[in-house]
């Protein structure tokens, strides 16, 4: 007498199967069981859901390097602005700022505009105690972080535009060794902004060896992006080679049109670093617009101190004359190409979605965003305009860049009473293949798919997320590409992309016919596999 056949949970019959690693698209099966891909290859046997793909494309779970989801999980642990777009998979920890470990000063901020913006209480201090409410949370897709240099900075320093004395240097190393120990994927640098701004590259380099000694990796949000871009990129390569820590610039970007033709150097700075030697790659979302806290758009030195030291400054009208001065040199011409995306007081919410110089109205425009900002502190956010299309295309081509969001979970309804959060959040990944696939041809489907699941998770040491492959996780999108949309709308950005069809995280369904079924079977990862602590 035969065994009977065995009985797997999912399988997904007749796909044009691209598994993540650039080999070409083939027509096959692929099964599931227990959270695993159990089979690619014909299938004859029973699954307990049954799904036929012909005509449609699956693909790995999107590996999204560079979220900003460390506190929005919590929030909304359906994850359905980040899963119902195909990703299963956020690294978080980015441009220096992470949610644990989190102590001093910077721990009583936190709790202070989480509860007042989110409604989110911020109760932990290590890393093991924010673990545990991400796993109590159950989060519907996987999760990895990295540390913040500027979070462990903050919290050891105070923000104070000083260098480091013998004994801060050395505790932040010892704490980016604990942290690296306990199953961090990397460390970030958020070095726009304050404090790491006020770094000196040797302290920089202090902690990047110990990422080093470790075999991760170290992210770049850059000094600059935009009037000392190649500076602040020689900075990063420094930082790399100095310390032997393979490294990756987060966003990468000419951001202004005057610095649009630095792209040749920029590109051919980090070309001669391969050649030399450094592991060095990059990502970047495919939008021609950023967005970030409207607080940046300060000069540096009047963000020293913290939210309530730049509040006092903007309270002082000698101060106040010295920002207005600065900015009128350095971005008078923007005023058209700022939009107020989201801000946190009831009063200011008829300023979402309006450009600077709509809500000036005659005013003096630097004096209204600084009045908006002592009020608004960290909550008022803004998308700034300024990208060159051609410098976009360049980069996403590179066969060391990845495409990354830049972007954290959007509760979509804690939204509903106003906000233009960047698209990104809702379409990054979709809408790239859309455009520079479909739409464009600017990418072949093999290699576009590569860019946002195998090459994010291997930077971040995934080993077992980003390619379809027997005995990997089951993280799985099924594409219809007859429906992806190669579109953006920053004036109603809040919807989730056509084309996804379903999305499977850890053997899971999650998103059927682009709705979420309210799966929640996230993991907390590390560089070793699932945390376990």
């Amino acid at each position: 007498m035969s065994a009977p056949a065995k009985v797997v949970d999912l399988a997904i019959l007749n796909a044009t199967v691209v598994d993540g690693t650039g080999a070409p698209a083939a027509v096959t099966d692929v099964t599931a069981d227990r959270g695993r891909i159990d089979r690619v290859g014909p299938f004859r046997g029973r699954a307990r859901k049954t799904v036929d793909a012909y005509g449609r494309v699956l693909i790995p779970g999107f590996v999204d390097l560079h979220g900003h989801s460390d506190y929005s999980l919590l929030v909304d642990p359906l994850a359905r602005s980040k899963v119902c777009q195909g990703v299963t998979t956020e690294v978080g920890g980015n441009c220096g700022y992470h949610a644990a470990p989190v102590f001093g000063q910077i721990a009583a901020d936190r709790r202070d505009e989480y509860a007042r913006t989110v409604g989110l209480e911020v109760s932990w201090a290590t890393s093991a105690e924010y673990r545990a409410r991400l796993r109590e949370a159950r989060p519907a897709i996987n999760y990895a972080q990295q540390i913040g240099y500027n979070t462990l900075r903050s919290a050891v320093t105070a923000e104070h535009a000083r260098p480091l004395s013998g004994a801060e240097r050395q505790r932040l190393r010892d704490l980016v060794r604990g942290e690296l120990s306990e199953g961090a994927v990397g460390l970030s640098y958020g070095l726009a902004y304050a404090p790491a701004c006020f770094s000196r590259t040797e302290e920089l380099v202090d902690v990047a060896e110990e990422v080093a000694a470790r075999g991760a990796f170290i992210s770049f949000h850059l000094r600059n992006e935009d009037a000392t871009l190649i500076e602040s990129l020689e900075e990063a390569v420094h930082i790399g080679r100095a310390s032997g820590a393979a490294t990756h610039v987060g966003h990468l970007k000419t951001f202004r049109r005057p610095n649009w033709h630095k792209i040749d150097r920029a590109l051919s700075i980090l070309d001669q670093a391969r050649r030399g030697g450094l592991d060095l790659t990059v990502d970047r979302y495919p939008h021609l617009a950023m967005n970030t806290q409207l607080k940046f758009i300060l000069p540096t030195w009047a963000l020293e101190g913290g939210v309530q030291a730049t509040r006092q400054r903007l309270g002082d009208p000698r101060v106040r004359a010295r920002i207005a001065a600065e900015l009128a040199d350095t971005v008078a011409g923007e005023v058209r190409e700022v939009l107020i995306s989201l801000v946190g007081l009831p009063e200011h919410k008829a300023f979402e979605g309006q450009f600077l110089d709509e809500l000036a109205r005659g005013r003096d425009v630097w004096a209204m965003v600084m009045d908006l900002l002592a009020l608004e502190g960290d909550a008022a956010f803004a998308t700034f305009f300024g990208m060159s299309r051609e410098n976009l295309d360049r980069i996403l081509q590179l066969d060391y860049a990845v495409v990354a969001s830049d972007a954290s979970v959007q509760p979509v309804h804690r939204q509903a009473g106003g906000g233009r959060p960047h698209p990104r959040c809702f379409d990054t990944f979709p809408f790239f293949l859309a455009d520079w696939v479909y739409a464009r041809r600017v990418l072949s489907l093999e290699e576009a798919v590569r860019k946002v699941t195998s090459m994010p998770a291997a930077r971040a040491g995934l080993k077992d997320r980003g390619r379809i492959q027997e005995g990997l996780a089951a993280d799985l999108v099924l594409l219809d590409p007859e429906a992806l949309e190669a579109r953006v709308s920053y004036e109603e950005p809040l919807r989730y992309p056509p084309g996804v069809d379903l999305v499977v995280v850890n053997g899971e369904v999650a998103v059927v016919g682009g709705r979420h079924t309210g799966a929640r079977a996230g993991r907390l990862l590390g560089p070793a596999g699932e945390l376990t602590a």
